[in-house]
């Protein structure tokens, strides 16, 4: 009995592991998309961090 637990477990795990590399792919093809739009926002980004890096400055004058 405990052997076919055995197998019975060992066969969930590969079920889980093929489950789970299908669920990553999904994850990379989702982030390169989502990373092509980060771009652009980063770029954003970076001219508010410039503001900001600016409001320090003025801080730091007072």
């Amino acid at each position: 009995m405990a052997v076919s637990k055995r197998r019975e477990l060992v066969e969930r795990i590969e079920e889980l592991e093929a489950e789970n590399e299908a669920l990553q792919s999904q994850i990379d093809e989702i982030a390169e998309i989502v990373g092509d739009g980060e771009q652009v926002g980063e770029e954003e980004g970076e001219g508010e961090g410039e503001e900001q890096g600016t409001e320090d400055d003025d801080q730091g004058e007072e």
